[in-house]
């Protein structure tokens, strides 16, 4: 609970500083004083908080920071020696860096060769797979588009050869071969006694005779 208090009075405080950047006077800080004595927290974090607001929002006739002045008064109080050490610590910082890229870098070299050397990972074998099955897919797709246009183009002709043909010579060639005569045996005669006419013609010839 008391944590809670402690966050909420620095967020108090924290937007406080707007109003204290504008205008510093006594009545403000008594005021800001007092409200955060009311939520328990210490004078140190009060002054602390009014001097890092008043280092910020001062500045010198020339527009510049007093925390950026006093920084260079100090830098110019440095010895031959401290700027020396300073010049070393930091070549060594960067020489440092270099070496952790140089480092880094080796170590991606690596890994990129032990992928090289491993093979292609599951994801890739996957999509070779995948492109290799629509490749294959797509060449059974044409050869079938293409034997449906042959079959097409093959019915189209011969209908057309056929429009194209005269009347007479639209039979087969089974029709214009030659039917062979098959003799049709008479029916045998019966012997016996003949028929009228049989007999009319006997007469007849009897008479004639």
């Amino acid at each position: 609970f008391f944590a809670s208090i402690m966050q909420l009075s620095v967020t108090f405080l924290t937007g406080l500083n707007v109003i204290v950047q504008c205008a510093q006077d006594e009545q403000i800080k008594s005021l800001v004083e007092r409200i955060a004595g009311s939520t328990g927290v210490q004078s140190d974090s009060i002054a602390l908080f009014f001097n890092t607001v008043a280092l910020d929002r001062t500045r010198d006739l020339q527009g510049r920071r007093i925390r950026h002045v006093t920084q260079e008064k100090q830098i110019s109080t440095w010895t031959q020696g401290q700027i020396a050490d300073l010049r070393q610590s930091a070549h060594e910082l960067t020489k440092k860096e270099l070496m952790m890229l140089e480092r880094r870098e080796r170590e991606l070299e690596k890994q990129k060769q032990e992928a090289m050397n491993k093979g292609p990972s599951p994801t890739e074998r996957r999509q070779k797979k995948m492109e290799d099955t629509m490749e294959k897919v797509g060449q059974e797709a044409a050869q079938l588009r293409q034997g449906t246009q042959d079959a097409i183009e093959l019915a189209l002709s011969r209908k057309r050869k056929l429009t194209e043909l005269p009347s007479g010579d639209s039979s087969s060639d089974d029709d214009d071969k030659p039917i062979s005569a098959v003799p049709v045996p008479a029916p045998p005669l019966k012997k016996g006694k003949g028929t009228a006419w049989d007999v009319g013609l006997g007469i007849s010839d009897s008479d004639s005779d």
